[in-house]
């Protein structure tokens, strides 16, 4: 082997590895990290929704699943932003415009279809209401059960949809673009 050729492939494996470095140093966040900020932010934009459907419950007395459809709707738009800005950080492979369709399908299908079809059937259910019931009847004290059994119903279907609305958002909206170094992770 001449020299020349020598010196092209060792430039060649140098080269590749000043990329390979660069990748590794713009790639996004571990699932780890982007799990934690999810449950963080989560909570946060969760919070919202309760206190809005809360707010059109007992305060505005609109009917429940009204009520709902109002903080869910809320929700999206906290819940886009946050997503979008503190959860999956980084340059995505997607458009603006994609994304946001994206996840508006998502969230539509998972907090109206999911989730509001959870709530509707768990606060319909007789069984599902006296379990619930027996379950909180020592922390109740005296707080109207129909507040607490609401709140819980719409946790266990927000859980639900929380997962659906993760996977969904990391695998097919929030997907990062390898080939863009991350603003995140530079100097």
């Amino acid at each position: 082997m001449n020299i020349a050729k020598v010196f092209t492939r060792l430039q060649t494996k140098k080269n590749s590895a000043s990329a390979d470095a660069a990748t590794a140093n713009s790639s996004p966040d571990s699932l780890w990290q982007q799990v934690l900020r999810f449950i963080f932010f989560g909570a946060f934009s969760t919070a919202i929704d309760f206190a809005v459907l809360n707010l059109c419950l007992y305060v505005f007395h609109i009917p429940s699943m009204f009520a709902n459809m109002i903080s869910l709707s809320v929700s999206l738009v906290v819940g886009y932003s946050i997503t979008e800005k503190f959860i999956f950080r980084g340059q995505h492979k997607h458009s603006r415009r994609r994304k946001i369709a994206y996840f508006v399908i998502i969230t539509l299908v998972g907090q109206y279809g999911i989730q509001s079809g959870l709530f509707a059937l768990l606060t319909s259910d007789p069984l599902a209401q006296n379990a619930i019931a027996s379950f909180l009847a020592p922390i109740l004290g005296h707080l109207p059960f129909s507040v607490v059994a609401e709140n819980v119903m719409k946790l266990f279907a927000t859980l639900a949809t929380g997962i659906w609305g993760f996977v969904l958002s990391r695998q097919l909206v929030f997907v990062c673009d390898r080939s863009q170094p991350s603003p995140v992770n530079q100097s």
